[in-house]
């Protein structure tokens, strides 16, 4: 039965409100703490008129209160707009004309790069005494599979930043996949490095929290430094979910790893050479593909002795197509298009209707005659054993550490880095 994100963490924190949730700087919060706070961050935003569907931009940085406003914000059936605090400031103003967001949530640090925003800006620590004041009780909030979860900017290849409307059931799915094949459990302590604009955060958040897991925050200065984020990760630490480029990063810090480990690789395509040095390094290894319009939409558990790394087979309710140039599936081992379909399949792209027609497209190949699938621009093919190879871009983009990137020509060296 669907549940939305925050009520899955809800059911939780009724079962253990006396374990650790989250972990930052030698500090912890139970669930029941968790829960108290974001129903009292819920109550104050709802005070100010926000509820369903509503965008509340949020630019916080990685603490406890980062996630306690998600939480608020979703509780109240709003939906959330992240703006990295790196974000030039162009991107920023573009992110809040082109999303309309009603509210932005910040901190004091923060608040001059939103002096154009004409709309209500809530800075945290003004806000605290308000907050504090509100009911601890849960709001009453009913979420459907189709209300909007966030959206998210991404670049792509129109060079422009364009908003990704995700609606819940996309990010359900997601995490209810990773939950069944990771086998993630209350016993686990996941590290989270993502930013809240890379769509991979809402994996670190919720995939622990909707099993009684532990999330263990780290500052964006120790996500850059190897040393320090080596000592993170070696201090209790079960699942790792990263880019190649950061576990590459770790191995020539001296990172040893250990086999209870669960690593996760994901933003761009893992090397075969990486993946020999982590499968010495861990216990388990995934390797998890999907574009910021469908997020995770396929995974496989990488083993020693395969001869190249595959991005595996579609998660559950999704399905992945290879087709050529006229949208014809092609034969097993044949070049590709990659079109992804499914629950994964976003709303499309916020004020592009344009653009979303040319992405998004009717599935012809789905029983439902309202199922759409997505353009990837990523070429593939299928193997004889039912995993998908992914093989680059049809564009001229380039993947560097997770971003999208123009090309001046078209090369290979998302397919190729080492």
């Amino acid at each position: 039965m669907f549940r939305g994100i925050h009520q899955l963490f809800e059911e939780q924190a009724e079962k253990t409100p006396d374990a650790e949730a989250l972990i930052f700087e030698g500090k912890t919060m139970t669930y029941g703490e968790l829960e108290s706070s974001s129903n009292q961050v819920a109550h104050f935003l709802r005070s100010q008129g926000i509820g369903s569907e509503i965008l509340v931009g949020i630019s916080i940085s990685k603490s406890f209160e980062m996630i306690i406003a998600v939480l608020g914000i979703l509780k109240t059936g709003a939906a959330y707009v992240p703006i990295d605090q790196e974000t030039p400031q162009d991107l920023v103003d573009h992110i809040l004309d082109d999303s309309k967001a009603e509210f932005v949530i910040s901190e004091k640090n923060q608040s001059q790069r939103f002096n154009s925003y004409k709309k209500q800006l809530f800075l945290y620590e003004e806000c605290l005494n308000a907050i504090n004041s509100q009911s601890t009780e849960r709001l009453t909030n009913t979420v459907l599979p189709e209300n909007l979860y966030y959206i998210i900017y991404t670049s792509g290849s129109t060079g422009r930043p364009k908003g990704v409307i995700v609606e819940h059931k996309t990010i359900y799915n997601v995490l209810q996949s990773i939950k069944e094949e990771t086998g993630i459990t209350d016993k686990d302590t996941l590290i989270a490095l993502a930013n809240l604009s890379f769509d991979v955060s809402t994996v670190e958040i919720f995939s622990p929290l909707m099993v009684g897991g532990r999330v263990k925050i780290v500052s964006s200065a120790t996500i850059k430094n190897a040393q320090e984020l080596r000592r993170e990760i070696e201090n209790g630490v079960t699942i790792f979910h990263a880019g190649p480029f950061q576990y590459k990063m770790l191995i020539e810090a001296g990172w040893i790893g250990n086999k209870s480990l669960k690593l996760i690789s994901t933003g761009e395509a893992l090397p075969l050479n990486t993946a020999k040095m982590l499968l010495d390094r861990c216990g388990e290894l995934w390797n998890m593909y999907g574009p910021s319009e469908t997020m995770h939409v396929t995974s496989y558990q990488v083993k020693k002795e395969d001869p190249l790394i595959t991005i595996g087979y579609p998660i559950k309710n999704t399905s992945i197509y290879i087709l050529d140039e006229n949208r014809q599936q092609v034969k097993a081992g044949v070049k590709g298009e990659i079109y992804i379909g499914g629950y994964g399949v976003t709303r499309g792209y916020l004020n592009q209707p344009n653009l979303t027609a040319e992405k998004f497209l009717p599935d012809p190949f789905s029983n439902d005659p309202k199922a759409q699938m997505y353009r990837s621009g990523d070429i593939g093919r299928l193997l004889d054993n039912g995993q998908i190879e992914y093989l680059g871009r049809e564009d001229y983009q380039i993947k560097i550490r997770g971003h999208r990137i123009e090309s001046l020509c078209k090369n290979d060296f998302f397919l190729h880095s080492n």
